[in-house]
């Protein structure tokens, strides 16, 4: 079920600088893997057609992903359910974020933008 949610997510880039371009970095610390992981899954899509390939040659050699027309096709026939994979996901990750933030022994510092949005009132707008 997954691969919707990386299927939905691909989709979602499409406004974004990239045009639908997402680094294979940015699909791993999205979707919580390691890099490793994220390559194998990712070339595993490929196999089966739905995302292509980008290779960008500089310093070194960088994987570049993007949605296939086969891929979308898959992800118009599961909208449905890529959507609520996706805001699962969205979730997850959130509270993920929380609980790493809440479980902290030591007080953190705070950063400059913190600092401000606390004196503007703006810190604490959607904690519960």
């Amino acid at each position: 079920m997954k691969e919707l949610v990386l299927l939905y997510y691909l989709y979602l880039s499409w406004g974004s600088v990239g045009q639908g371009k997402v680094s294979i970095l940015e699909l791993s610390r999205w979707m919580r893997k390691s890099k490793t992981q994220m390559k194998e899954d990712i070339f595993k899509l490929a196999e089966m057609g739905m995302i292509d390939l980008h290779v960008v040659q500089s310093a070194q050699k960088k994987y570049f992903v993007s949605l296939s027309t086969d891929g979308q096709r898959h992800l118009d026939d599961n909208h449905k359910e890529a959507y609520q994979a996706y805001r699962l996901h969205v979730a997850e990750t959130i509270a993920l974020i929380k609980e790493r933030g809440y479980s902290s022994k030591e007080p953190r510092h705070l950063s400059k933008k913190e600092i401000r949005a606390i004196a503007a009132g703006q810190k604490e707008l959607f904690d519960e």
